[in-house]
């Protein structure tokens, strides 16, 4: 099955997930600034405001489109049982009212509609999150719930086999992200409550601001945790493959590297200027050649590992979606020729006794 327009227009969509995480760490950090400060230093207090403002406008931005996601996730892999089926249509569709809603309230707040209508749009937008989460945290509690039903009856099963070990670490990896994703989903699901009925408990700047960066750093995988997603990519592409092994040899040889590396320079010293130099000249190397030349992907590797793996891994999640069959090309040998002795025979027989008649006439015409 082949991407059309929407899947091509979602996948472009996508790649400004990773900006989002960022602008949102900015904004709820500013935030616990900004109440941390409020008190003692006003001065910075509002300046952290100013960002934490400037903040979620940019993240509205760069949210625009972003309701297809939903529209198409129903459309492509709405779930694999009638029960998944249902739970997919219930929070895609309530994703899809918080993002399309969520246009309205940008639009408002920067003062193309009227400003009136932003109260009234935040609340839809925050509805529609709330209703959309609840269900994703369903169908991933109901996810990890038959993934422990799995693993306990391969452990209980009498034949002990690596096959069995590789479906155990494939189960346990599978549930580490889910949980992550229900944290997401929880704390986003806080955020969504405070402007829906506003309390003392959900609108405190603390519970905001831990609830946002929980959200926005359940998806740093790719940075906090590369050897873990650099697990997933190989286990995404070899379905023999436990992701247990490729994290621990990623763990030791790169993190181990740059460790060695930290504690060389912390134990014998550093120039900060060269150290400069030489981060200027990485990023200046893959700035100019590591986009269009072959060796882009080498240079994007050394410099920028941890966007790489999550470069990798959006990729294989946008064109190796679970029930999509890849077309292969066969390709049949022909068919083994044989050469008959009898047809070689009669085949040289034929033009031998055509020519011994061919002399005799010309004997006779003599």
């Amino acid at each position: 099955m082949s991407n059309d327009s929407v899947d091509k227009l979602v996948i472009f969509l996508a790649k400004r997930d990773g900006i989002d995480k960022l602008v949102k760490t900015f904004q709820y950090l500013s935030k616990l600034f900004h109440w941390h400060a409020e008190s003692t230093r006003p001065g910075l207090a509002q300046r952290a405001k100013q960002w934490e403002v400037a903040s979620g406008l940019s993240r509205k931005a760069f949210r625009t489109g972003r309701f297809l996601t939903g529209f198409n996730a129903i459309r492509r892999n709405p779930g694999s049982t009638p029960t998944f089926r249902f739970l997919s249509v219930l929070s895609n569709a309530g994703e899809m009212v918080y993002f399309f809603f969520d246009h309205f309230l940008w639009v408002s707040r920067i003062g193309v509609l009227d400003a009136h209508l932003a109260r009234k749009m935040s609340f839809i937008s925050a509805f529609g999150e709330a209703f959309g989460y609840i269900f994703f945290i369903i169908s991933d509690f109901i996810l990890i719930r038959e993934g422990i039903e799995a693993e306990r009856e391969i452990v209980g099963s009498t034949e002990k086999s690596t096959e069995g070990d590789d479906k155990i670490g494939k189960i346990r990896g599978e549930r580490i992200m889910r949980l992550m994703a229900m944290a997401a989903n929880l704390a986003d699901l806080v955020i969504a409550v405070a402007d829906i009925e506003p309390n003392p408990f959900c609108n405190h700047a603390v519970t905001l601001g831990i609830s946002g960066l929980v959200s926005a750093w359940a998806g740093w995988t790719g940075l906090l945790c590369p050897c873990v997603l650099f697990g997933r990519n190989v286990q995404r592409i070899r379905d023999d493959a436990n992701c247990i092994g490729p994290c621990m040899c990623h763990a030791v040889v790169i993190e181990g590297g740059i460790a060695l590396a930290a504690a060389t320079a912390a134990f014998y010293g550093f120039d900060p200027n060269t150290s400069l130099l030489i981060c200027e000249g990485l990023l200046f190397s893959w700035g100019i050649c590591g986009l269009s030349s072959p060796c882009g992907a080498c240079l994007v590797h050394c410099c920028m590992h941890s966007c790489a793996l999550c470069q990798e891994h959006r990729e294989m999640n946008g064109r190796l979606s679970d029930g999509v069959v890849v077309p292969r090309t066969i390709v049949n040998p022909p068919p083994v020729q044989e050469m008959n002795s009898a047809n070689n025979s009669s085949g040289t027989s034929a033009p031998s006794a055509q020519s011994v008649d061919h002399a005799s006439l010309e004997m006779q015409a003599s």
